[in-house]
């Protein structure tokens, strides 16, 4: 547990701890993680990233750090979630229980390939898919926000105590 606990202090909180970046910045690349992670079927996270990374500064390394909300040891109960959530927004009963709903994301969870994981989500039908896309659309508003006011709040802390004054506009503190 020592060692899980660990990795986790190195991947999530060590970029933040060492960053020299603006709040901003720090705080644009885990708000962005989150919501590549949320949004984007596993697999896809990093092109979603990369892409975002073309339009927008932000910090790369928490950007994909925080996309890994969404792996394979949480895809399951993620896209039950969305697909439960999707269903309370369009005000209709969820049609699958658990099991059917397990059977289904199997298909996408024991792909080899992301390419050939994000072809199976695609195939999975109109009905799951707005009701997924829905959930995951509020649940990366929701940890998005969350995440970039959490994130900055503390990086102005760590920026203050470190120079006393950040600069806004540099990427530096």
């Amino acid at each position: 547990m020592i060692r899980v606990g660990k990795s986790l202090y190195d991947y999530f909180l060590m970029p933040l701890v060492l960053s020299k970046n603006p709040p901003w910045f720090d705080a644009r690349g885990v708000s962005l993680g989150f919501v590549a992670g949320f949004i984007m079927p596993i697999g896809g996270q990093l092109l979603l990233i990369g892409i975002l990374r073309m339009l927008l500064r932000f910090n790369t390394l928490l950007a994909i750090s925080f996309s890994l909300i969404s792996n394979p040891f949480t895809v399951i109960p993620l896209y039950r979630g969305y697909y439960g959530i999707g269903s309370l927004f369009i005000g209709n009963s969820i049609n699958l229980d658990k099991q059917q709903f397990d059977t289904i994301m199997d298909s996408i969870v024991n792909q080899t390939y992301a390419w050939n994981s994000i072809a199976a989500f695609s195939d999975l039908g109109l009905d799951i898919l707005v009701r997924w896309f829905l959930g995951a659309v509020v649940l990366a508003a929701i940890f998005g926000t969350i995440g970039y006011i959490v994130t900055f709040f503390f990086q102005s802390k760590r920026c203050v105590k470190s120079t006393d004054e950040c600069e806004e506009d540099t990427v530096a503190c």
